[in-house]
C-alpha cells in the first residue's frame, strides 16, 4: 500500500509539531517530497553507466565523487598534494588527492555508487582496462592512456561537491596538461540533479557533459501556487532551528530524498532534532536518515501531478478541461506530449521536467507518439498529431459565458465564437 508522507505514523506526528494554523503548509511541504528507493536508484544508475561505457571514447576511468575536506580543493596549490617522484621508483608513488586522501564520504552515497561502478566495470570483459577501469594511481592513468574520466554521484543539489572534486583533479599538473591538449574529457553522471546544480555544472569548463536520469524535486519544480509557496517558505523560516539552513544548505530548497541518505539541502524543519521553542519536537528524518518504517511505507514516492494542471501550465485551458474527464492514463500522457510539442517543448529534458517524470519515461512517451505517427523525428507535430490535439480540445465544453449588450436582452457572442462557416 502506498502512503503519502503525511499519512504515515511519523508524518502525522511531525505535522502535529506545528500549531493548527501552520499544519496545512507543513502537510503540503511534506507531501511534495520525492523519495527514491535504493532498488530504483541502483537499476537506473547501472543502466546509465553501462550505456555510457558503450558510447564514450575508451579507455574510460570511472570514479565515485568523494567529499573532500574543506580547503583541499579550494585554497591550496597543485604542489601541496603532489609529490613529484619518478614513476619507476618502486619505493615511492605519486600522491594524488582525489584518489589518495584518507578522508571519504559517509558510506550512504560513496559506498552505493562505488558498488555500482564495480559491477559495471566487472561486467565488461573482466575489467578490461582498454574499455573501463578505476585506476588508483595517476601513473596507471598514464599507462592505459585514459581518454575519458567519468565522475559519478547519486545527487547534486548545488553542484558544490562535484565542483570541488573536479577542482582537486584540475590542481594536478599532469591532468591539466592532458585536459589542455584535449587528450582527456570529464563527464559527470548523476541520478538526479537540481536545476541550479545543472546550470552550474554545465557552465563548468571542465565538464564535457552532465548525464542524469531525473530532475531533482525542489521548490522550483513543484506546482504550488504563489500563496502556497509563500506560506511554506514562511513556515521554514519561522520554525527552522538555524536561519542559515531554514531553506536547506545555501537556501537550495530541495525536496529530493533517497533511502540511503537524506541531503542537507532539504528545509531544516524536516530533519532538525530540536526546536527553538517546542521542547518535545519530533523530526521526520531524525539524524538525517530514513527510518526502516518510512522506507517501507514510502518506497518510490512522488506526488502525482494532475494531467489537467500540466495542460493548464501550457496555456491549454480547453485541453485541460478535456483531460479532467479523460479516464485513460495513456491517452492523457499522449495528449500532454502533443500539447507540449505544440508549445515548443520538444527536448526530452524539458519534457521530463514538465511531466515530472524521469528522462527515460519522457523519452518513451515521445517515441510512442512518433510510432503512432503523431510526432515526426524532431518531436514536432505531424498533421495527424495536429488533428488529434484539435479533436481533444473540441471535446471540452467551452467555458464561455454570453454577455448581454446594454439595452438588449439577446446574448452577444464575440465573432470568434459564431458559426462563421455558415455565412
Amino acid at each position: 500500500m502506498k502512503y503519502r508522507p503525511s499519512e504515515t505514523t511519523l508524518g502525522a506526528v511531525w505535522v502535529n509539531n506545528f500549531p493548527p494554523e501552520d499544519r496545512r503548509a507543513a502537510e503540503l511541504l511534506l507531501n511534495s517530497l520525492r523519495v527514491l528507493s535504493d532498488a530504483t536508484f541502483r537499476a537506473a544508475l547501472t543502466d546509465r553507466l553501462s550505456g555510457l561505457v558503450r558510447h564514450l571514447q575508451p579507455p574510460i576511468a570511472i570514479y565515485p565523487i568523494r567529499e573532500l575536506p574543506k580547503g583541499d580543493s579550494d585554497t591550496e596549490g597543485p604542489g601541496d598534494h603532489a609529490e613529484e617522484v619518478a614513476p619507476s621508483d618502486p619505493a615511492k608513488r605519486r600522491i594524488f588527492l582525489p584518489l589518495d586522501h584518507p578522508h571519504s564520504a559517509l558510506p550512504g552515497s560513496e559506498a552505493h555508487v562505488g558498488n555500482i561502478i564495480r559491477d559495471v566495470i566487472g561486467s565488461r570483459n573482466r575489467a578490461d582496462e582498454t574499455i573501463a577501469s578505476s585506476p588508483q594511481e595517476i601513473e596507471d592513468l598514464r599507462r592505459i592512456k585514459v581518454r575519458t574520466i567519468v565522475l559519478v554521484d547519486d545527487y547534486s543539489g548545488t553542484g558544490n561537491r562535484v565542483g570541488s572534486y573536479l577542482r582537486a583533479w584540475a590542481q594536478d599538473p599532469t591532468i591539466r596538461s592532458w585536459f589542455s591538449y584535449k587528450l582527456v574529457k570529464f563527464h559527470v553522471v548523476l541520478h538526479a540533479v537540481s536545476l541550479a546544480a545543472l546550470r552550474a555544472l554545465e557552465r563548468n569548463p571542465w565538464v564535457e557533459q552532465v548525464h542524469f536520469s531525473e530532475h531533482a524535486a525542489g521548490f522550483s519544480t513543484v506546482r504550488w501556487s504563489k500563496g502556497e509557496a509563500a506560506e511554506i517558505r514562511e513556515l521554514c523560516e519561522k520554525h527552522g532551528f538555524k536561519k542559515s539552513h531554514a531553506l536547506g544548505y545555501k537556501r537550495s530548497e530541495g525536496l529530493w530524498v533517497m533511502q540511503h541518505t537524506v541531503p542537507n539541502n532539504l528545509p531544516m524543519i524536516l530533519w532538525q532534532d530540536r526546536h527553538k521553542s517546542i521542547s518535545d519536537w519530533q523530526p521526520f528524518f531524525g539524524d538525517r536518515k530514513m527510518s526502516p518504517a518510512l522506507q517501507q511505507e514510502l518506497g518510490d514516492y512522488r506526488l502525482e501531478t494532475r494531467a489537467e494542471d500540466i495542460a493548464a501550465s501550457l496555456r491549454q485551458p480547453r485541453l485541460s478541461r478535456a483531460l479532467s474527464d479523460q479516464p485513460g492514463a495513456t491517452t492523457r500522457l499522449i495528449l500532454l506530449v502533443l500539447a507540449a510539442s505544440a508549445r515548443g517543448v520538444r527536448d526530452v529534458r524539458r519534457l521530463s521536467l514538465l511531466l515530472g517524470t524521469p528522462l527515460a519515461s519522457a523519452e518513451a512517451a515521445q517515441q510512442a507518439c512518433a510510432q503512432l505517427g503523431l510526432l515526426d523525428p524532431g518531436a514536432r507535430l505531424t498533421p495527424e498529431g495536429h488533428r488529434e490535439l484539435a479533436a481533444a480540445r473540441r471535446r471540452a465544453p467551452l467555458a464561455v459565458k454570453p454577455h448581454r449588450l446594454i439595452g438588449r436582452d439577446t446574448p452577444y457572442y464575440p465573432w470568434q465564437l459564431r458559426g462563421v462557416s455558415d455565412i
